[in-house]
């Protein structure tokens, strides 16, 4: 299981961040 985080900069609402558990 990976787990990634990334910033949220392609999106229009000020998201923190995204996170997917793989």
């Amino acid at each position: 299981m990976i787990s990634v985080c990334v910033p949220h900069l392609y999106h229009p609402q000020p998201l923190p961040q995204i996170c997917s558990t793989r």
